[in-house]
């Protein structure tokens, strides 16, 4: 299977991001980059770091449960890691098992009632 991490948007501020499968999008998620400062006020102990937020990021419906996010995640975990970044966070409802499961399986860490940090 052919997978390609398109993104839009990249000026280091917001950057739109899409898994693509075979030229179909298959997954998205929108980034915010704030030098630590991030407009939901989350992550202030990590002023000063190169941090990024995940916000929305999601499987489409007809390609959930075949591992795509999974793959999606490596990728975006690469691409940061060429941009120098410290850390990802991101948003989850904790209720959303199947979210957390696949969050702290990439290795992500709960870091309050509703983030998740991974070092990068």
């Amino acid at each position: 299977m052919n997978f390609n991490l398109e993104i839009s948007n990249e000026n280091k501020s917001d950057i739109y991001c899409h898994l693509r499968l075979n030229e179909k999008r298959v997954a998205e998620v929108c980034i915010e980059h704030r030098e630590g400062i991030l407009r939901t006020n989350m992550c202030s102990s990590f002023l000063g770091k190169e941090t990024f937020a995940l916000f929305g990021f999601g499987t489409y419906p007809e390609y959930q449960r075949k591992g795509y996010a999974t793959i999606f995640l490596l990728k975006l975990f690469e691409y940061f890691k060429n941009l120098n970044a410290d850390y990802l966070v991101l948003i989850v409802d904790k209720a959303n098992k199947p979210a957390l499961d696949l969050y702290e399986k990439s290795g992500f860490k709960s870091y309050s009632d509703n983030e998740c940090v991974k070092y990068l």
